[in-house]
Parts: structure tokens; C-alpha cells; sequence
């Protein structure tokens, strides 16, 4: 991708609030040559606050992205309907991802959620948590709080 020799292709890229390296993933978001879609990962449901008290971990966002809460190890009986409902906002979003023709610079998802492909001069990156909001991707920490 430094190289600009990277396939135009649309990209979704992110980071989980309980991983490091968000920044990372906004520096390959603006190497991206196809549009690119930066999000930051922030729900934690209730049932899973005291083992992800640092926010989400790694990969705690694929139940949720895949609509895959009840079959889930990690969902299951717990799951709530606050969680059913960030999950279908964030599975739309995929969906939308997955079904936007070549080229597409916005997804419209989320019930009503605009997101528009990540650019060096827009800096924008999806929050998502119980609600999804916009904001400067340089604001958005690189990782979860430090102790």
C-alpha cells in the first residue's frame, strides 16, 4: 500500500476500545487506494463488562458484524435485546458494506447512519457503540486506558 501498488478494492478496518493500535488501522486507511471504511469498536454488553473492562476485546465485535449473537459461545441466553439491537445496526452495516457497488463513498446503514469512506482530509471513522456517532479519527484514542 506505501508502495501505491495496493488493488483498488473497498476496505472495512478498524479497531476494538479494548486493543491497542487504532491509529494503525487510520495510517492504513489513508494508504488505502479503494474506499475505506475506519471504525472504532466500543460496546461491551452488560454481561461482559467484567471480564472486558477495558473495553471491547479483540474479535468482540464478529458476533455482532456476523449477526451471530445467539449461536455465539460468547452470546447465547444472555444476550439482551439492547444487544440484538446494536447487532442488527452493526450487521447492516456489513451488509451494506458488502452489497454497495465499486467505487461507493457512503453507506448508508444503522437506521439512518451515514458513513462516509475514511479520507486523509475528512478524518471521519464510525464510533460504534449502543449508538453509532462520527467523529475526527484523530481524536479516538490508540488503545484502551492505561492504568
Amino acid at each position: 500500500m506505501a508502495e501505491g501498488r495496493a488493488t483498488n478494492i473497498p476496505v472495512i478496518i478498524g479497531q476494538n476500545s479494548g486493543e491497542a493500535f487504532f491509529q494503525n488501522a487510520r495510517k492504513i486507511a489513508g494508504l488505502s487506494e479503494g474506499p475505506t471504511f475506519l471504525y472504532r469498536f466500543e460496546y461491551v454488553p452488560e454481561w461482559r463488562q467484567s471480564q472486558w473492562p477495558n473495553g471491547a476485546i479483540h474479535s468482540g465485535e464478529i458476533m455482532y458484524t456476523f449477526d451471530s449473537l445467539d449461536t455465539s459461545s460468547w452470546g447465547g441466553e444472555q444476550v439482551t435485546a439492547t444487544d440484538r439491537a446494536v447487532g442488527d445496526r452493526v450487521h447492516s452495516c456489513w451488509v451494506a458494506f458488502m452489497k454497495a457497488p465499486a467505487g461507493t463513498t457512503q453507506l448508508e446503514c444503522a437506521e439512518g447512519f451515514e458513513w462516509p469512506a475514511y479520507t486523509v482530509s475528512n478524518d471521519q471513522a464510525a464510533v460504534i457503540g449502543e449508538t453509532f456517532k462520527l467523529s475526527k479519527a484523530a481524536d479516538l484514542p490508540d488503545g484502551p486506558p492505561r492504568p
